[in-house]
């Protein structure tokens, strides 16, 4: 004797007395429809339509980790100098601002790096920034000419703010069943 039961998330399986063993009864339809879009494209369950790509965050992230990356360089040539040692412009500006243009690549090449890469950004964001908080008050005092703290500060504030909103853009499109 056998008899089919199907369970609270749709699954059906199948007993056979007298040995009661379980077996999963697959239903092709069922499966079809967790793997694809309504469209017919891999990815989100249930035919929900996707949400639009969060993209252009980290086009604008590229733009302001390029910023980051050659604030103190083309700073001089503008007439913002911050007399600071070469290491340390290396270790404030050009490492985190080329780590967060590698993440802001691969996310503009594959979506679904787009919460690792967000992620990524907002440690590096935070790092440059962290770093030009203390040079904001000798700018207040007037050691330091402020538009040269702000030429090497906004940029890398600009990094962490996005990518912090990136990153909670990011998480709230997953859970309300984007990509």
């Amino acid at each position: 004797m056998s008899r089919s039961v199907t369970t609270s998330h749709g699954a059906a399986w199948s007993t056979r007395t007298p040995t009661m063993s379980w077996r999963p009864v697959a239903s092709f339809e069922r499966m079809t429809t967790l793997v694809t879009r309504g469209d017919g494209s891999p990815g989100q369950a249930g035919g929900a339509a996707a949400s639009p790509s969060l993209r252009p965050f980290a086009a604008i992230m590229l733009c302001f980790a390029v910023w980051v990356t050659v604030a103190p360089y083309a700073g001089e040539q503008l007439g913002f100098e911050v007399n600071t040692r070469a290491v340390v412009e290396l270790v404030d500006h050009v490492l985190p601002g080329a780590v967060v243009i590698a993440v802001a690549l691969a996310w503009l090449v594959a979506d679904r790096l787009a919460l690792p890469a967000a992620l990524v950004a907002v440690l590096a964001g935070f790092w440059t920034s962290g770093t030009h908080v203390p040079l904001l008050a000798p700018a207040a005092r007037d050691e330091v000419g402020l538009g040269s703290a702000l030429w090497h500060a906004l940029p890398a504030f600009a990094v962490f703010l996005l990518a912090t909103a990136a990153s909670v853009l990011v998480v709230a499109d997953r859970r309300s069943g984007g990509r």
